[in-house]
C-alpha cells in the first residue's frame, strides 16, 4: 500500500462554478463543478473551499461524474455552506487543492469496504470509484437515522445496478435497507470478509469500525474531522495525538496511528481550541 499525499503548498484559489445543485435532503445537496486537479485527486483527501466574501471551508472530495466533474456533498450548517446552498448553480467559488493524505488501496486486487455516515459518505463514494477502476471488489455501507437522509442514495443504487459495487444502506428506524447501525451491518458480512475497511463519518462509528477491524486483523483506515484554518500545516488547528496535523499528515489515518490519538472518539476542539465531547 501506497500514501497518495498532496504538498502542503498554500495555493492561489482556482476559480469555478457550480454547473449543478442536487438536493439529498432539505440540509445537504450535492454540487458539480469542473476542476483538473481535484478530479485526479486520491480518495480521502480534501480541498479548500472559498465563497468570495463569506469564507472559505474545507470539505472531503465526492465521486468524479461522467463528464469530468468534481462533486462535494454539503450540509448547510454555517456560514459558508448555507450560502453557497442559498445560491446555487451558476455561483463561482474558489478552490485549493488537493491537500491531505488520502486512503491507501490494496497494491493487489482485493476486497474492500467503505463505510460512511453522513456526508462522510462523499469520501467513501470517491473511494469506492477509484477502488473499481483499480480492480478491487468493493462494498458500501451506508447509515442514516432514516430513508430519507441516507445521501448519495441514487448514485449508491445506480452503481450497485452496474455491477461496480455492492450498495448496503442501513437505516436506525429500518425504513430503507439493514434496520440497525453500519458498523453492526459490517460485522454481520463477517470477521475477515475485507483485506480492507475504511470508515468517514460520525466518530463514534468510527471508533467502532476501527476496533472491529483490530479485533479480526483487518487493515483500517478513517478519516478524522477538526476545525482547519490553512490546510497548510501551518496554524496548528487541526493536530491530534503527537503532533499530527491532520491536514498534511491526515486527514485519513490507520488504525495503528489512531491509537495513540487519545481524544479519537472522545471529543473535538473548537476555533479557539476548546474541547468538547462527541
Amino acid at each position: 500500500m501506497e500514501h497518495a499525499a498532496s504538498p502542503a503548498l498554500l495555493q492561489r484559489p482556482r476559480i469555478t462554478t457550480v454547473e449543478r445543485l442536487e438536493w439529498e435532503t432539505e440540509r445537504h445537496a450535492t454540487v458539480r463543478f469542473h476542476d483538473p486537479l481535484l478530479a485526479e485527486s486520491p480518495s480521502g483527501t480534501f480541498c479548500m473551499v472559498w465563497l468570495p466574501g463569506v469564507d472559505e471551508v474545507p470539505m472531503g472530495t465526492g465521486y468524479t461524474d461522467a463528464a469530468g466533474r468534481v462533486t462535494l456533498t454539503i450540509e448547510g450548517k454555517g456560514d459558508c455552506t448555507n450560502a453557497l446552498l442559498d445560491q446555487g448553480a451558476g455561483t463561482r467559488v474558489g478552490v485549493r487543492g488537493p491537500y491531505g493524505t488520502g486512503f491507501r488501496l490494496p497494491e493487489e486486487p482485493g476486497r474492500v469496504c467503505f463505510v460512511g455516515g453522513g456526508t462522510g459518505i462523499a469520501p467513501m463514494s470517491r473511494g469506492a470509484q477509484q477502488a473499481h477502476a483499480a480492480g478491487h471488489d468493493v462494498t458500501v455501507i451506508s447509515g442514516a437515522r432514516s430513508e430519507d437522509l441516507l445521501l448519495l442514495h441514487d448514485h449508491l443504487k445506480d452503481r450497485h445496478a452496474t455491477g461496480s459495487l455492492r450498495y448496503k444502506p442501513c437505516t436506525d428506524d429500518g425504513t430503507f435497507g439493514f434496520h440497525g447501525f453500519t458498523t453492526q451491518k459490517l460485522a454481520e458480512l463477517g470477521e475477515g470478509a475485507f483485506d480492507a475497511v475504511y470508515a468517514c463519518g460520525p466518530e463514534p462509528m468510527m471508533v467502532r469500525v476501527v476496533e472491529q477491524c483490530r479485533d479480526a486483523g483487518t487493515f483500517c483506515e478513517a478519516s478524522l474531522e477538526r476545525y482547519m484554518k490553512c490546510a497548510v500545516g501551518v496554524c496548528d488547528a487541526c493536530t491530534v495525538g503527537d503532533g499530527l496535523r491532520l491536514c498534511v499528515e491526515g486527514p485519513v489515518l490507520d488504525g495503528e496511528r489512531l491509537a495513540g490519538v487519545a481524544e479519537f472518539g472522545v471529543g473535538h476542539r473548537d476555533a479557539a481550541g476548546l474541547m468538547h465531547p462527541w
